[in-house]
């Protein structure tokens, strides 16, 4: 490669996000407890090829730093591979990476990070491609991986720049054993005329969300029919999904943005509805407040990154203390719209890569223990810290049971995404997501109506795009 910096253009990189979506937020994670769980090293296979050998991982503090530190002690039994890993806290996580890559001082190795990032590294030439170690690796199998992902994460110009590492999707959070009550049944059918039952339209997920609201329904066993992920971090993510559903996204074919279109307006219409069924103080909700409020029992659906599967079926657990859903919780792709007669139900997607820095020593020994890491040995390792599995195999073999039991609707909810959980066009992202969570969040707060918000975020979102000449 060149040393200059080249600039991918926006149709390019919109073509790399593809249609499958897969974003990738700063998602939230689950901090390990000391001594959870230790990797079983006895049956892997020894090489002792690179006995000796040392690389640094950069990757962020909790689940990702944790699923990294299980499988380092199988990785040094099956390679000879150390690893040093590098775990930072959210606020400092992107800077310090991008630092460490502009002065090329190759402090990090191995950056696992949200593949939106890696993909500023790709359009900057600053991670190396990996088509020459995967064809020299035997053993590597790229389609046991889920395709969506694998060419969503890194593929681009026919090469392949990352190897997934932890999918993330949000999920349909529902409390079974109230929809599967008798009891709640026939209040339902006195009330609506409708049988309850899991919800897999907007109507139908509108007016359970409505009957399990409180000050909508006194009768309500629950506070809340519906709760989101509605502070600036994550507050257009509800609409994002009402959009994929109707058929949108945040840009058209010809890559212009496409917010304040009829598909628009009908996403943000549905939120509206949502809203009302959720916490008054919704626009603050981040990870930890809807975590809390659903394992405590206060709302009856949500929509959610995976982590929360994991608290909601673990009885006790040092962040939020005892779940009160255990076992009472359904796990789905979200809701869907009827499009043109037919139902398109769609998740928002997140997700997490290994890339090699351009600057890493050893690029060998870097691939060598990312193919171990996420290989069909080392990928079941990270998944009891919270890191969902990105090899079909895998998914395969883990019984979809305890904290694992939301896997299969993680399964089809990945294979269902249609829309980005970030903006990936650099180098005007993070500008273009500051407009929708700015804009968004200030509808769930009441300071800007739904109509006058996507106005706002098209006119916002061509002018930046125009000004930065893309």
């Amino acid at each position: 490669m060149s040393t200059q910096r080249k600039r991918i253009s926006r149709r390019d990189f919109l073509k790399l996000s593809g249609i499958a979506g897969a974003g990738a937020a700063l998602a939230p994670y689950i901090p390990l407890q000391s001594g959870a769980f230790l990797p079983d090293v006895s049956s892997v296979l020894k090489d002792t090829k690179f006995a000796g050998k040392k690389i640094t991982i950069a990757t962020l503090d909790g689940e990702l730093s944790a699923g990294v530190e299980a499988q380092m002690a199988a990785l040094k039994e099956a390679t000879g591979i150390s690893i040093e890993i590098s775990k930072m806290p959210q606020t400092e996580f992107r800077q310090k990476i991008a630092a460490d890559l502009a002065s090329g001082a190759g402090v990090y190795d191995v950056l696992i990070e949200p593949y939106v990032f890696l993909h500023d590294h790709i359009s900057a030439e600053q991670v190396i491609p990996l088509d020459d170690f995967i064809a020299k690796d035997t053993t590597f199998n790229k389609e046991d991986f889920i395709q969506s992902i694998y060419k969503t994460y890194g593929s681009y110009g026919g090469k392949q720049f990352t190897i997934p590492y932890k999918p993330d999707t949000h999920i349909f959070y529902y409390r079974k054993d109230l929809i599967e009550d008798p009891k709640w049944q026939a209040a339902f059918k006195s009330k609506t005329g409708k049988e309850l039952k899991m919800p897999t339209t907007h109507e139908e997920h509108v007016a359970i969300a409505r009957f399990f609201t409180k000050k909508l329904n006194p009768e309500s066993p629950t506070e809340y029919g519906f709760g989101f992920w509605g502070d600036p971090i994550g507050s257009f993510w509800l609409w994002g999904v009402m959009l994929g559903s109707f058929g949108g996204d945040y840009f058209d074919a010809n890559g212009k943005p496409s917010l304040d279109t009829e598909e628009g307006k009908k996403a943000m219409d549905v939120c509206l509805q949502l809203l009302e069924c959720s916490p008054e103080n919704v626009g603050q909700y981040e990870w930890d407040k809807l975590n809390t409020a659903f394992i405590q029992g206060k709302i009856a659906t949500a929509l959610q990154w995976p982590g929360l599967a994991i608290f909601s079926e673990t009885k006790e657990n040092a962040t939020y203390g005892a779940s009160a859903v255990v076992g009472k919780v359904g796990y789905d792709v979200p809701p869907g719209a009827m499009v043109n007669g037919k139902l398109v139900q769609v998740s928002l997607m997140g997700g997490w890569a290994a890339a090699i820095s351009k600057y890493a020593k050893e690029p060998e020994v870097c691939f060598a223990a990312l193919a171990w890491m996420t290989g069909p040995d080392g990928e079941p390792l990270k998944v009891p810290a919270g890191d969902a599995p990105a090899r079909k195999s895998t998914y395969a073999k883990l019984p979809a049971t305890g904290t694992n039991i939301h896997l299969p609707a993680m399964l089809k909810c990945i294979e269902a995404a249609k829309i980005n959980a970030d903006i990936d066009l650099p180098p005007v992202s993070t500008q273009l997501q500051s407009v929708l969570q700015v804009d968004t969040n200030k509808v769930w707060t009441g300071q800007m109506k739904g109509p006058e918000a996507l106005t706002d975020m098209q006119e916002k979102f061509v002018k930046i795009i125009k000004d930065a000449g893309l």
